[in-house]
Parts: C-alpha cells; structure tokens; sequence
C-alpha cells in the first residue's frame, strides 16, 4: 500500500522527514520541490536534468513498492547515520546485475552527488555553480545572487518557468537535452530524425535565445508559440514534425511519449512507461517482460527507419489499425497483432 501521501494529510505519530518528501516526489514520478529534501538527498548537487533524472530514477528503484520499497523511515536513518551512499550500494547489489537496470551503473560513476567529502564533488559543485550563474544573469537575473539562492528561487517558480530556466542552463552550456530527460519532448527534440537533427535544433535555439529575451522565450514556450518566435526572428528551423510537437507540451501526443520510452533501450532499460502509452500502442496486452521487449523492439524498429511518421502511427492507434499500419511497412508476425490491440476506435456517442 502506498501511504506517503497520508502522512501530509493525517496527524501522524512522528515528524515528517525530508526522506517522506522524497518517498512523495517517488510516488509522484516528479523532482522534489522541497529544498531541503534536494540538499539532503543529492538533487541540489545534480547539475543538469539528465543527472536529476537518474538520480530520481535511482531513488524510485529503492523506494517505489514496486521495487524495492524501502520506507522514507529507513531511508532517513541511512542519511542521519552517514551511510546513505553504502545502504544504497548493498541494496542494489542484492538484485542480480542483470535486473539492475542503468540507474545504478550511472550512480557508482556519480557518487560525489551524495557523498559531499567525494574529491570530485569541489569541482562538480563549481561547474554547475558557474552554468547556474551564467544562465540566471543572462535571463536578467542579479550579478548579486548566490547560486544556493538562485536555485531556490528557480525551485519555487511554476513548472513551465523552472522548465525554460533548465533549458537555458543546458544551451549556455553547449547542451541540448537527452531522450530520457523531460525537456526532449517539452522543446521539440522528439520530432527529430536523429541524433545530427537533435544536434541541428539545439544549434537553432541557441541562437533564438541570443534574439529574444527570456520573458518573450517562456510566454511563448507556455503559449505553445516558439515557432512563431523563432520566425519572428528570422531564424529557419527545418524538422518535419517539429511542429506537431511543440503544439502544446501538456498535451503531447502520445506517439512522441511511446518514442521516448522505446529508444531508450539500450542505454535506460528501465525508463518508466506512462499509461497513455501503455493504453494507446498495446503494452497493456503484454504478458510478461518478453512480449514487452518485443514490441518496444517493432517501435523502435519504426522509429529508426529514415522516413517514419509518427503522426501516421499516432492516427493507426486512435483508428485501432496498428498493426494494420506498421504490417504495410515492415514484416510482422501474426502473433504480434494481438499486442497491438487498443480500445480504439472510441464509439460515437449520440
């Protein structure tokens, strides 16, 4: 039973913890909000949202009840004793290497994040302090801000801005945002071909937001209006689908959803699947974990040839004819059609 939640509702019996913040922001699939909770567990010293991600992928393998399901109480134990980074270590190696998943491989190579006296941490902790600070006075922020400050103010904004505000920090950086990282999908990335084309757009929205500035980048981000804004400003973005994707970020269509989770494969086995997803493209169908991999595999299989449409498969799931679609491009078993079966086409109601 998931009870975290209740503890921020009901008069409980003990004081709540940073560790019931993070076993909240587990449970939400979302980066903790709470700054203390980010300092405690590690989220204040990761410095980009790929890092984030990993880190809260890390946490959600340990604490989620349906994995691990370590309580926040023991959780918090471990940070209070000092042993927070060597628990975590004998937790993940009592599941066998294969049932790992990339989460923890990533974690032995990143301990500074949780281990302040970690040598790497002095200069971990300069460089993301330098790209905070870069990307907060470009945006108009205070040459006077400390970058402690800075984060807390980012942490307390709405989503959207913390969102264009992460972004900035990656592009200043000569970065663009990797498929398991949100921003993928919230600024178009996943409409791209391939990696030269996710490279291309980064290029484009560096030199949009040397043009514009921040204010005009995040009305137009929320307003689902960046491409007027790049055009307004002169600047040609030339991506198929790009279009499509950046139409409205809360509403994203799920095919760009299933893109994510499908290519992912190799590098993030466990990269968490939405129900949008497991709904529209048949995942619900699946038996076990073979019949998944399977059928990740004919996605990804879609998504790698050089003139797929994903608008084309996002219309063969809403019209029920997935594998009617995909069988016209490429050879299917018969087996595989019951997997893609999904609840569509909707009945009219009248």
């Amino acid at each position: 039973m998931w009870v975290v939640p209740h503890i921020f509702t009901w008069k409980s019996h003990r004081s709540i913890t940073t560790a019931d913040h993070l076993a909240l922001a587990v449970r939400n699939d979302l980066f903790p909000q709470d700054p203390q909770t980010c300092k405690d567990y590690g989220f204040e010293r990761a410095l980009t949202v790929e890092n984030r991600s990993m880190l809260l992928g890390l946490y959600i393998g340990l604490m989620h009840p349906g994995r691990m399901g370590i309580p926040p109480q023991t959780i918090n134990d471990w940070r209070v004793r000092g042993v927070l980074v060597e628990e975590i270590k004998v937790a993940y190696y009592k599941i066998p290497a294969e049932s790992r998943g990339g989460y923890f491989p990533w974690f032995l190579q990143n301990q500074h994040i949780l281990d302040p006296s970690a040598a790497a941490d002095s200069q971990s902790n300069e460089k993301g302090d330098a790209m905070v600070l870069h990307a907060w006075r470009f945006t108009g922020g205070s040459e006077t801000d400390l970058p402690a400050d800075i984060r807390a103010r980012i942490t307390s904004m709405p989503q959207d801005r913390q969102l264009c505000h992460l972004f900035y920090m990656m592009l200043l950086s000569k970065q663009h945002p990797a498929p398991f990282d949100d921003l993928w999908i919230s600024f178009g990335f996943c409409s791209c071909a391939c990696k030269e084309e996710e490279r291309y757009l980064g290029e484009r929205y560096q030199v949009l937001i040397k043009k514009c500035t921040f204010d005009e980048f995040y009305n137009a981000f929320r307003s689902a209006r960046i491409l007027d804004l790049f055009h307004k400003n002169g600047i040609e973005v030339d991506i198929r689908y790009l279009a499509d994707a950046l139409q409205n970020y809360r509403m994203r269509k799920s095919v760009w959803v299933l893109k994510q989770f499908v290519i992912q494969t190799n590098t993030h086995p466990e990269a968490r699947m939405e129900n949008s997803i497991a709904c529209d493209y048949g995942f619900m169908n699946c038996r076990n974990d073979a019949e998944i991999q399977a059928l990740k595999k004919i996605y990804r299989s879609f998504f790698e040839r050089h003139n797929a449409n994903p608008l084309a498969l996002h219309d063969a799931a809403i019209r029920g004819n997935i594998f009617g679609y995909l069988g016209s491009l490429m050879k299917l078993n018969k087996k595989n059609k019951r997997l893609m079966k999904n609840p569509y086409p909707l009945p009219v109601l009248g």
